[in-house]
């Protein structure tokens, strides 16, 4: 099997004797696309009366829970901007090449 120079190999035993193998290594991508999500709504039927309909006092003395959803992710997408046309390969060889022999 051919690793990358950078790729991490590590064997571990468990008490059984069995090895455990782990292979760790980095490939070139690119940002695809950015996800952020930010969503809260009443925890329960009753800090949706709560919220809804009272007053600004009695929400400081019983304060509506929330249960919230926040997500901000970064999808990869294809690992070389060449790759995206087959007449592109060439050009494609060369720039992995180059960065090969950093």
């Amino acid at each position: 099997m051919l690793l990358s120079p950078d790729a991490k190999l590590d064997v571990l035993y468990d008490a059984t004797g069995d090895a455990i193998i782990s292979v760790t290594s980095f490939v070139h991508a690119m940002p695809f696309r950015k996800i952020d999500v930010y969503k809260r709504w009443p925890a329960t039927w009753w800090d949706a009366i709560k919220d809804r309909w009272f007053p600004g006092w009695a929400k400081h003395r019983w304060p509506v829970k929330w249960e919230i959803v926040d997500i901000n992710e970064h999808i990869y997408g294809p690992v070389c901007p060449h790759m995206q046309h087959p007449d592109m390969w060439p050009l494609h060889l060369k720039w992995m090449m180059s960065h090969l022999k950093k």
